[in-house]
């Protein structure tokens, strides 16, 4: 889960090519059934939602819906899980 963190945010540039791979596969980890892997997973989704909003783009983030989407979902994701501590944070 530290890996996948320091990759992507190594690559914040690539941020449309990495996005739905990396954050797929932490989407997978918030699903586990140990707590503190659940928890892991959660951090890094989020603390990566907020590292590639404060970025700066080409065409600004307000006006890009596609971005926004793109960056939104996991958090949607998130909410949508069974598990309360997930839906928690």
């Amino acid at each position: 889960v530290a890996k996948l963190l320091a990759t992507r945010l190594v690559n914040l540039n690539r941020v449309e090519v990495l996005w739905r791979p990396v954050t797929n596969h932490l989407l997978e980890v918030i699903i586990h059934p140990l707590n503190r892997l659940r928890g892991w997973g959660i951090d890094v989704i989020t603390m990566l939602v907020r590292s590639v909003i404060r970025c700066d783009y080409s065409t600004t983030l307000k006006e890009n819906q596609r971005l926004q989407t793109l960056f939104i979902s996991p958090l949607n994701e998130l909410s949508s899980t069974s598990f309360v501590d997930v839906q928690q944070k």
